[in-house]
């Protein structure tokens, strides 16, 4: 079966900043950036997947704020799915005063069953009119 196109098209996240540094407010200063902390939600989010020194996967578990690259880290603990192909809806959560203190949806997608985190992610639409938030990932 030939990869879905989408899985094809998807941005690497290669940046090692976005793993977990323990709230050392690591900084970027990427394009999409304010005050030099990332941001990964805006209205022309690609397809992503965390690769290299980015990690494999979305982050599993809480990370304190001002990690990942981020002021407001974002992480999911729910199931990925099984199927490859198939566009599962998640809820992903930002630190700040706590672990879940944003919810927002985001889409995930397995690419393939020979690696076993073969994932993509989406965001849509972005509710937030400020941002300082970006996606942790994890090895």
């Amino acid at each position: 079966m030939a990869p879905h196109p989408e899985c094809m098209k998807a941005v690497n996240y290669t940046q090692s900043w976005r793993m977990d540094h323990n709230g050392t407010d690591k900084k970027p200063n990427t394009s999409h950036s304010k005050n030099g902390y990332a941001c990964d939600f805006y209205s022309d989010s690609p397809w992503f997947r965390f690769a290299g020194d980015g990690g494999s996967q979305m982050m599993n578990s809480c990370v304190p704020m001002r990690s990942c690259g981020a002021f407001m880290p974002f992480w999911t603990d729910d199931a990925m799915p099984q199927a490859v192909g198939v566009i599962k809806s998640i809820k992903v959560y930002g630190s700040y005063t706590k672990c879940r203190a944003k919810i927002s949806d985001t889409k995930v997608m397995r690419c393939s069953t020979t690696t076993p985190n073969d994932f993509i992610y989406k965001y849509d639409d972005s509710p937030f009119d400020t941002c300082f938030y970006a996606f942790c990932g994890m090895k």
